[in-house]
């Protein structure tokens, strides 16, 4: 029997960008899978809108973080697979069918991601996280590997540490890590590539599955906007470690 399949998409007051994204998934997936949204915005999507997706969604104040939202998802569904989807993504053709039938295929594997195209330019497929010392201390930072890299050596899957936020992850994978709702918007995926860095959980990059990232576009607020000090703080605390993103040339 095939592993059933939930798409949970956190959403906060960018109307236009979720549907947009949940067209998408009804343009490109035919496969069986429900779709939950978690929206913490004031300026959602009428009622109709997600019946006309057969979505169901879970409305939710104050506003809350992305990893808040997915955590949510998490708790509210019991399906085997997970498949997350930031609102502002919109799936190519085959791009969720390539997660799936990867993960699928691939029993020991945990988590599996996309990767995203900016303006048509590709993002990096793999990022890894490597530890250094600076007068700031321990540091963490990032590494990457290219699409193109990874077609010149016919690899159609690349072993990573940090996933992009396209992903789809096995029920039993959310025993061991999880999205930490302390963080507001940012730093929440980085503490998630060290949660799997260092529970030994392996999230492969799947190099056919294609996103289009478009960010922007809040049409009210949302924690994005919100720059008060508390998510590197936090990181910081739980990791002792400072991250100081990719490495910067001279």
């Amino acid at each position: 029997m095939s592993e059933r399949l939930v798409i949970g998409i956190p959403t906060c007051n960018r109307p236009d960008k979720l549907l947009s994204c949940l067209e998408s998934v009804r343009r490109t997936y035919d496969g069986n899978a429900e779709i939950l949204v978690v929206d913490s915005g004031t300026l959602g999507l009428p009622p109709q809108r997600f019946e006309d997706f057969n979505a169901r969604v879970i409305r939710i104040a104050p506003i809350i973080g992305p990893a808040a939202a997915r955590a949510l998802i998490t708790r509210e569904t019991d399906h085997e697979l997970i498949l997350f989807l930031d609102d502002d993504l919109v799936a190519r053709p085959g791009a969720i069918a390539a997660l799936v039938n990867f993960i699928t295929s691939h029993p020991g594997v945990q988590i599996a991601s996309g990767h995203w195209l900016h303006d048509g330019h590709p993002s990096e497929l793999g990022q890894f996280i490597e530890f250094g010392v600076s007068d700031q201390g321990i540091t963490a930072f990032k590494r990457f590997i290219r699409p193109d890299e990874a077609l010149a050596s016919r690899m159609q899957a690349v072993c990573c540490d940090i996933p992009l936020a396209s992903l789809v992850m096995r029920r039993e994978a959310t025993k061991r890590v999880n999205f930490d709702g302390r963080y507001k918007f940012f730093y929440e995926m980085f503490d998630f590539g060290m949660q799997c860095k260092t529970q030994g959980i392996a999230a492969f990059a799947v190099i056919g599955a294609l996103f289009d990232h478009n960010p922007g576009g809040y049409q009210g607020p949302s924690l994005r906007d919100d720059r008060t000090p508390g998510d590197l703080e936090s990181f910081i605390a739980k990791w002792n470690v400072t991250p100081i993103g990719p490495l910067r040339g001279p």
